[in-house]
């Protein structure tokens, strides 16, 4: 399992914009968001590889502006069990 924390950038008249066209994303979480343009949300998969394509979608959201990986997170327990 790979969970990144990003920071989501949008121009503070588009903040409710991004915030609906995101709440479609269910391996999308949001946190928290300033009404200022930034919203902090954390995405999930089970690999690195679909964490990184999740991303690419969020890359497609009009009128985001930038997205930054602020932390991530991987089980490396997890997938030595499932050897």
């Amino acid at each position: 399992m790979n969970i990144s924390s990003i920071l989501i950038k949008t121009r503070p008249e588009n903040v409710e914009d991004v915030m609906q066209s995101i709440s479609v994303f269910s391996w999308l979480d949001v946190h928290f968001s300033d009404g200022k343009g930034r919203i902090i949300v954390t995405v999930e998969g089970e690999d690195v590889s679909e964490e990184t394509e999740r991303i690419k979608e969020l890359e497609q959201v009009p009128k985001i502006v930038s997205i930054d990986m602020v932390n991530h997170y991987f089980d490396e327990e997890e997938d030595v069990n499932q050897l």
